[in-house]
């Protein structure tokens, strides 16, 4: 894994509501967890934190082929 963005309000692009105190995790460039901080399993050491406390991250609803 290479970032761990944490604190976030994360909108999805589903229409579903935000969800606050949310985690997007990202290995090798691609987003591999988009959601609530309890369902995230803390990552090893060699990760990149970034706390973006109080801000709001927009993941594309779409799966690439």
């Amino acid at each position: 894994m290479d970032t761990v963005i944490k604190n976030i309000t994360l909108i999805d692009g589903t229409g579903r509501a935000p969800i606050e105190n949310a985690v997007v995790a990202i290995s090798e460039g691609k987003i591999i967890y988009a959601g609530s901080a309890s369902g995230w399993n803390e990552a090893d050491e060699n990760v990149t934190y970034l706390d973006l406390r109080g801000k709001f991250v927009l993941t594309p609803k779409f799966c690439p082929k």
